[in-house]
Formats: structure tokens, C-alpha cells, sequence
């Protein structure tokens, strides 16, 4: 096989050690040789990846795998990201739903503001007041109870009024009416619940 100078592109002998047109040394030729393959490959690897789909590699910045076309982004493929995303979204509003704890969050921006209540001899219960929203979003499916208590604190019946939605920074009056057992003094405590569509819309 042919050897040239990789300096000057002159034809050598197999044994020359010396380029006799440019002096270059053959050792140091292959020497250069070596050092740029090693590069080569150094670079190469550098700009690979792995595609998260067909484990293929490919270039680090490629933005779809030439292999099975999948997209990708910031380095990896922008479906299970958007897919595992979706999941955890679905697994917290089950979550809360199965808890209770459906507007959690929210809740704490209801209060409620001059309330007043009356009980007559039949057992009627009548509340009324101001049901504030403190918060800038709108809140949905909103139901005050007043759970009423006689003199031995037992129970005697619920009072409900539902809202089905308020506006951030809006102020809506309620009125609940309600029947209780009529015995003898009876006090009531209120509380403010955001529920599920399915659980507002029962017996509305």
C-alpha cells in the first residue's frame, strides 16, 4: 500500500522515516493521526444522546428522533413529560375529592360577616348574613351550614344555604331557612364548605 506525507502529500517509500521533500517525520505523522482519531471520536460522543423512546443515539441536539420520530425537548422527549404532568394533576383532584378537600385552598378566602339567626316554637330556623370572598378568584359550589345544638349540646338539626359561585372581592347576602328539633334554648354553628358539582346539585 501507498504512503504519502500528510504534510506535503508526497509520495514515500514504506521504510522512510523522513518526508524528503518537506522533512516531516512519519512518526510524528502518525503521532497526529492518532491524536486527531482519538478527537474524532471524543466529539462525537459529546454530541450524542439517547432518544427516551427507541434508545437509539442520536444527535444532542436533535429536536425528533430520526429513528421512530418522536419529538423531544430540553433534551428529552416533551410527551412523557406532558403525560406524567396530566397523571399527577388527575391523582390530587382524586385525591381531594375522596378527602373532602375539594377547594381547600380557596376556602380560606370565604368568611363569613354579619350573620344572625332566630328559632321559633316550631322548630324553624332562620339564618342570614354576608358571605365575603377575600380572594382575587372566583370560587364555585359553596355550601354555609349551621349544625345546631340543644342545651345538652346534642344534636338537633342542619341548616344549609348553597352558593353556587362567587366572584374575587364580591360580597353575595345569604338566607337559609331550616327545621330543628324545638327543644328549648338551641345554638348553632356555622361552617363554610366548597364542594363537588355532584355533592352541591343533592337535593338543591
Amino acid at each position: 500500500m501507498s504512503k504519502y506525507c500528510s504534510n506535503c502529500g508526497k509520495k514515500l517509500e514504506e521504510d522512510t522515516m523522513f518526508c524528503p521533500k518537506c522533512g516531516e517525520s512519519t512518526d510524528e505523522q502518525q503521532q497526529k493521526n492518532q491524536s486527531q482519531q482519538v478527537n474524532n471520536t471524543s466529539q462525537q460522543v459529546t454530541y450524542m444522546k439517547q432518544c427516551p423512546y427507541c434508545m437509539q443515539p442520536i444527535d444532542k441536539t436533535a429536536s425528533i428522533c430520526p429513528y421512530c420520530r418522536q419529538k423531544l425537548k430540553g433534551g428529552g422527549c416533551l410527551i412523557p413529560i406532558i403525560i406524567w404532568g396530566f397523571m399527577g394533576i388527575i391523582a390530587i383532584a382524586i385525591f381531594m375529592a375522596a378527602t373532602g378537600r375539594i377547594g381547600v385552598l380557596s376556602k380560606n378566602d370565604l368568611v363569613i360577616q354579619n350573620a344572625s339567626g332566630s328559632h321559633n316554637a316550631l322548630g324553624v330556623s332562620t339564618w342570614e348574613g354576608d358571605l365575603v370572598n377575600r380572594g382575587t378568584t372566583s370560587i364555585e359550589n359553596i355550601v354555609i351550614q349551621y349544625t345546631c345544638y340543644n342545651e345538652s349540646k346534642e344534636y338537633v338539626g342542619t341548616v344549609q344555604s348553597k352558593i353556587k359561585r362567587i366572584e374575587g372581592n364580591e360580597t353575595i347576602h345569604f338566607h337559609a331557612t331550616g327545621l330543628v328539633k324545638p327543644e328549648g334554648q338551641v345554638t348553632c354553628e356555622s361552617s363554610i364548605k366548597v364542594v363537588s358539582n355532584d355533592e352541591f346539585n343533592k337535593n338543591n
